[in-house]
Formats: structure tokens, C-alpha cells, sequence
């Protein structure tokens, strides 16, 4: 009986080579992501703007993760950072409470 990890056959595979399958898929992916990247480029340029916007948004969950939306509730001052500090102060007719 062999010992655990060892090949009855010496000329085999050698450690570390893809199968055919592994390579295939590989090839696969780099398609996708060369040429195919090409042919989205070029169908997304012919939408119109609410198309673009949908397949942009749909596409973008697979680079970017969504971000879970808060609601916040307050009557105090709130600042918003993005690009630069902006302060908005709610009043009494605002849907922000």
C-alpha cells in the first residue's frame, strides 16, 4: 500500500500545472474582461441617458458594494461631506425631521 500523498504514477502531472479546465476558464475570464470591457464600452456610449443610467447602476454593484441607506432624524444642525462641507439647517416645512 502507498503512503498517504504519494502517486502510483511518478510521470504525472507535475505540482502546480492547470487542467485544461482551470486553463480554459482563465482564458474565459480574460476575454471577458479584455474584449468584452471593449464591447460594453460601446454599447453603454450608444444608450441613451435613463438606459445608461440603469445598466450603469446594474453594472456598478460589481465593482462597488451598495451602501446600506440610513434615515436620520434630527433637528440639529447637519453637515454633509462629499466634495466640500455643506450645512443644512432643517425648518419647520422640511420632510427632513
Amino acid at each position: 500500500m502507498p503512503k498517504k500523498g504519494v502517486s502510483n504514477n511518478p510521470a504525472g502531472k507535475p505540482k502546480g500545472t492547470l487542467s485544461a479546465k482551470t486553463r480554459a476558464w482563465e482564458e474565459l475570464g480574460e476575454s471577458i474582461i479584455n474584449e468584452g470591457a471593449d464591447r460594453f464600452k460601446e454599447v453603454m456610449n450608444g444608450y441613451e441617458d435613463e438606459d445608461f443610467i440603469k445598466a450603469y447602476l446594474l453594472i456598478l454593484e460589481y465593482f462597488k458594494p451598495k451602501q446600506q441607506r440610513r434615515e436620520v432624524e434630527s433637528k440639529q444642525t447637519l453637515t454633509v461631506n462629499w466634495e466640500e462641507d455643506k450645512t443644512y439647517i432643517p425648518d419647520d416645512n422640511s420632510d427632513i425631521a
